[in-house]
Formats: C-alpha cells, structure tokens, sequence
C-alpha cells in the first residue's frame, strides 16, 4: 500500500489534475487522508465512495469529507470529477468493463483516472 500511494501521490503531485477528485473504493479512506495531508489545497472537493455503507460512515466522520455509499456497478452520479482514483478495486468486481465504463462517465471531459 505505501509505495502504491508514493506513486499516486506522485502522479498528482507531478500532473494537478483539477478541483475535483473521487477515490472510487476509498475503503477506510487511508489513501485519501495521505491525498490531504500531501496536498492538502489542490482539490476544492474531495470525496470517496465504496460499497460499504460502514467504510463510508468512518471515512467521512474521520477525514471530515463527504463519502457516500455505491456499487461500482451499477452507479448513477450527476456530478462530474476531474480527477479519479480506483486503486486495488477493479480485481474484486464481477463486471470490471461494466465498472470501468461507470467511472468514465463521472469524469469531466478531460478529466483523468488513475487505475491500480
């Protein structure tokens, strides 16, 4: 996990990507609260999301950042991203072209993913 995040954080660090960013499968938000703490006035909206209803309620209670609960395959958000990062989920999905597609459709055009 640690040099999964040194290279993510990496990646923001070297290419901004926006205001917007959505950890798709943000589990107990570890990589979020690294994403915070690195670079904590590069995103004017930060959020995660996961399948877990619980996951979700201590991300947001312990990093103070909106979470909401969904599965990947079948997800339907109005809002758009600029950025976001699926990182150890893709392997656990039945339906990953399904998944990969939904994640596309959150983005703004020309907003970017980053995959693990």
């Amino acid at each position: 996990m640690k040099a999964r995040a040194r290279i993510i954080l990496g990646i923001i660090k070297k290419y901004g990507f926006g205001k917007n960013l959505l950890d798709a499968g943000c589990g107990t938000g570890h990589l979020l609260s690294l994403i915070i703490k690195k670079h904590p006035n590069q995103f004017t909206s930060i959020e995660g999301t996961d399948f877990s209803k619980e996951a979700c309620k201590n991300t947001s209670k312990i990093l103070g950042i909106k979470t909401f609960e969904a599965d990947l395959k079948n997800i339907k958000v109005k809002k758009k991203y600029d950025l976001i990062i699926c990182s150890e989920v893709i392997e656990h999905v039945e339906d990953d072209e399904r998944v990969i597609k939904n994640i596309f459709n959150m983005l703004y055009n020309g907003g970017n993913v980053i995959f693990t």
